[in-house]
């Protein structure tokens, strides 16, 4: 870490303003106690305001701007609910169903349409949940949905596999099951093998674990695990599957689920990954529970957790920035259910701000300085509004950016460094 002085030195070798440098030299102090605070603390999420009357139960990310969160379960009150100011409103949509029916899932098709899974049926919208078709009547709750690489989308729940060819507007049964089965996740090969994990509560080796199906569903075989009850499934780009459980262990197999080797004994709630087949986990145990985050498909994993947040988490959503939303249980100790990554999660090194950048005054109304420890070249920037619009770019003019057109509110400047984005909150007075 450079001294003050290293700093006197940057700033006369960089030909920076006397008057920045006289700022720069008395925040350096100031800015260096926030860097160090912050590689303690590893302040890594940001609660999301919602009705702390409401119980989340869902949470979707995937649509720029755009984020959705159901509510429901036993004797809550059931809906679904849109945000397109990052959390800060809320707007109930119209579903046309009873309050009581459970919301469990909700997804993004390709083509840019809304599933919802519910206990009763599928749903659908084609402008983002202004109105909602039943799309299917199912004979079971619909748990997760998932997109094959031919495109097919497929929905798992209780003893039931559907999957549709037509962008979720018909739908039909690959696998229905009379037994205590639930299938709780689903992911796909990569030669055309169909995975999926659940549960039986009929005993050991009745259905619970693994099942694979290598013609395209028209059988389907228990193999590799099954007296455990599996709750997650990743399959990364070269085929490596990887499966949570229950029983306080995460699963690998490089052969199609044949044999299994443990990789970790984590209790997890729910895996997901990233394009770069990064792995974020929420897990649960004694002691431990919270977000767990991996770079090499599992081997190895490094806690998320920051002084702010350590509950239990139900489901993760990935926005197209790579930033993380959390849906946790409402806890007596936690006041707050949903949770986002205040910077986006590619790879672990990102999680504590190196360099850090300091924007001033904040909040303003016309010129906006610019400053970063250890001085680094920052080739662009953009600005976003609340909705995730962007509304200017441009380079910066002697570290800093005229505002002075931006009306009132809250907006987030994105910077383009030589290695990574670093985004960053500025209020427009």
């Amino acid at each position: 870490m450079r001294s003050i002085e290293q700093i006197n030195e940057l700033c006369t070798l960089s030909k920076i303003e006397i008057y920045n440098c006289r700022i720069m030299k008395r925040l350096v102090p100031i800015l260096l106690m926030l860097i160090v605070n912050s590689v303690i603390a590893q302040n890594i999420w940001e609660p999301i305001n919602f009705p702390d009357t409401l119980k989340s139960r869902a949470i979707n990310a995937e649509k720029e701007g755009i984020l959705f969160v159901a509510t429901g379960g036993n004797n809550e009150f059931g809906g679904l609910f849109r945000s397109f100011d990052l959390g800060n409103a809320w707007m109930l949509l119209d579903l046309n169903l009873p309050s009581y029916i459970p919301l469990h899932t909700i997804k993004y098709t390709s083509n840019g349409n809304l599933l919802i899974g519910t206990s009763f049926c599928i749903l659908r919208s084609e402008d983002d949940g202004d109105s909602f078709e039943q799309a299917c009547t199912t004979g079971g709750n619909i748990l997760k949905f998932n997109i094959s690489p031919t495109n097919d989308i497929y929905a798992v729940g209780w003893g039931t596999i559907l999957r549709s060819s037509n962008d979720g507007i018909t739908w039909d049964t690959v696998l229905f099951t009379y037994s205590n089965i639930y299938f709780a996740d689903i992911d796909f090969g990569i030669n055309g093998e169909i995975y999926t994990v659940g549960g039986s509560y009929d005993g050991p080796h009745t259905g619970s674990g693994f099942h694979r199906s290598l013609d395209n569903g028209v059988s389907w075989e228990n193999i590799g695990i099954t007296d455990q009850h599996l709750n997650s499934i990743e399959v990364n780009n070269d085929g490596v599957i990887l499966v949570g459980s229950n029983s306080a262990a995460i699963y690998s197999s490089n052969d199609g689920g044949v044999s299994w080797s443990l990789v970790s004994s984590m209790v997890t709630t729910v895996i997901e990954s990233t394009y770069q087949d990064n792995l974020i986990a929420g897990v649960n145990g004694y002691n431990y529970n919270g977000c767990r985050f991996s770079e090499d498909w599992g081997n190895t994993w490094v806690s998320l957790n920051d002084t702010v947040l350590n509950p239990y988490i139900n489901q993760i959503s990935i926005s197209p920035d790579n930033t993380v939303y959390l849906q946790c249980i409402n806890l007596s100790s936690q006041q707050y259910q949903l949770f986002r990554s205040y910077d986006p999660i590619l790879r672990i090194k990102d999680v504590i701000p190196t360099p850090e950048i300091l924007l001033y005054p904040n909040p303003t109304n016309n010129k906006l300085s610019i400053l970063s420890y250890p001085r680094v070249e920052i080739s662009r920037y953009a600005i976003y509004n609340q909705n995730g619009q962007k509304i200017v770019t441009g380079k910066l003019i002697n570290n800093s950016i005229n505002v002075s057109t931006l009306k009132h509110g809250l907006y987030i400047i994105e910077f383009e460094l030589e290695s990574k984005i670093v985004r960053k909150k500025v209020i427009i007075e």
